[in-house]
């Protein structure tokens, strides 16, 4: 009974990742280990496997690009047993040798294995490469004996690494080697614009202080955003200040078609990677930025300029990729919807379109919104992925939720496609 009650938190975490991959439109299948048989003996908390249907689990790679198993446990002869603390090192070691891979990367919450634990010692040195014994006398816990014992027998290379460092200590049969001392250099990241977006943005990067190097946040009053923000962030009203020091990455979301449409070319032209939420900006100049991107070898990101966080153009990409996209329909502006709802329950425009700006769907100028404009440039955007037509925002007819009483359905005929905002 214990056992069956302890794998529920492998089962959870592992539809957890596979929600997630899902939503990053990285096509995903999460596997328990009764769909691919993967047996264990021995004890009911510290069994070992002994087997798997690897071509159960192959075929699944016809389909999707990862597949997520819980490790852990495995199914023994009168039902589910655990593998024991560390369990889920076993599971990929052994998957590793039976699918047939060369290596098998764990992920840890240190970046290697040291000769010391470098929480309590403070010269502690991460190893480059060390041998399986080596490995099982100094790794003390960090990686379960049980994996290392049998990564050994079967001569599976381990890898122990961190999320967001270049490099990982190699557990293999191999001569003991120290690290080279590098560490890791932070992103170097510049965010434009501190609103809904922009903040959430910040807040993210500054929770991970040792991923990321935020230079000043530009602003229009760094005064305004300075009352009540972390201590850490800095703010500035100069576009220089804040593209200083040649970031990486710059995230873009100042909104409009001024000085952010202006900022988005030289950054791709000046060599950094540009995220953008400006669906404005990307409809009015869609391929002079892939071609700038393109020129420089740097990356145009913009998926959240439709959906948020929602895998929208992925999604598009993914279907008009086999042909199979014949139209596409949606409510492409929240604050539209929100406003029609509001109408529809009596309530007036004035005081529906405040509250839309309280909750936060709605801009301090909200008439992008309630003219049709954001829902003209996603329409341009979209088009573009699901059928490749150049299509302006202007070409898009708009009516104004002022005077329209429902929905506006646009036809264009040409496509033979119908859009709902």
């Amino acid at each position: 009974m214990l056992a069956r009650l302890v794998r529920c938190g492998e089962l959870k975490s592992a539809a957890l990742m596979g929600l997630a991959l899902e939503r990053s439109g990285i096509p995903s299948a999460v596997v328990d280990p009764h769909e691919m048989d993967l047996r264990a003996e021995g004890e009911a908390l510290d069994a070992n496997l002994t087997g798997l249907d690897k071509a159960r689990v192959l075929a699944r790679f016809e389909k999707v690009d990862v597949i997520v198993a819980p490790g852990f446990f495995g199914e023994g002869a009168d039902g589910p047993v655990t593998l024991g603390r560390g369990g889920t090192d076993l599971t990929a070691v052994e998957f590793a040798h039976w699918l047939g891979a060369d290596r098998v990367r764990l992920i840890k919450d240190v970046d290697g294995v040291y000769t010391d634990d470098p929480a309590k010692v403070a010269n502690a040195k991460r190893l480059d490469q060390l041998d399986y014994d080596e490995a099982a006398k100094v790794s003390r816990g960090l990686v379960q004996d049980k994996a290392i014992t049998r990564a050994k027998e079967q001569n599976v290379v381990i890898e122990v690494a961190a999320l967001g460092r270049p490099y990982a200590t190699r557990i293999a049969a191999v001569d003991k080697r120290a690290g080279d001392g590098l560490e890791a250099r932070p992103l170097k990241v510049a965010v434009l614009g501190h609103g809904a977006v922009g903040a959430g943005v910040c807040a993210h990067l500054l929770a991970h202080p040792g991923r990321f190097a935020l230079n000043p946040v530009l602003v229009r009053d760094p005064d305004q955003h300075r009352t009540g923000a972390p201590v850490a962030l800095e703010f500035t009203a100069d576009p220089a200040e804040a593209l200083a020091n040649d970031p990486d990455i710059v995230v873009e979301t100042i909104g409009g078609t001024g000085l952010a449409r202006a900022l988005s070319q030289s950054v791709l032209r000046e060599g950094a990677h540009l995220v953008t939420a400006n669906k404005a900006v990307m409809a009015l100049d869609f391929e002079r930025l892939h071609e700038l991107a393109e020129e420089n070898g740097r990356s145009l990101r913009y998926s959240a300029t439709i959906g948020g966080g929602v895998p929208i153009l992925e999604l598009v990409d993914l279907l008009a990729a086999n042909d199979t996209l014949l139209s596409v329909e949606g409510v492409l502006n929240g604050t539209c919807n929100f406003v029609l709802g509001q109408l529809g329950r009596g309530v007036p425009l004035a005081e529906a379109v405040a509250e839309a700006q309280r909750l936060g769907f709605a801009e301090a100028d909200p008439s992008a919104d309630v003219d049709g404009y954001d829902a003209a440039d996603k329409l341009a955007i979209l088009v573009r992925h699901a059928f490749g037509v150049a299509l302006h925002p202007d070409q898009i007819s708009r009516e104004t939720v002022i005077t329209a009483s429902a929905a506006l359905w646009i036809v264009p005929s040409s496509l033979g496609l119908m859009f709902g905002i």
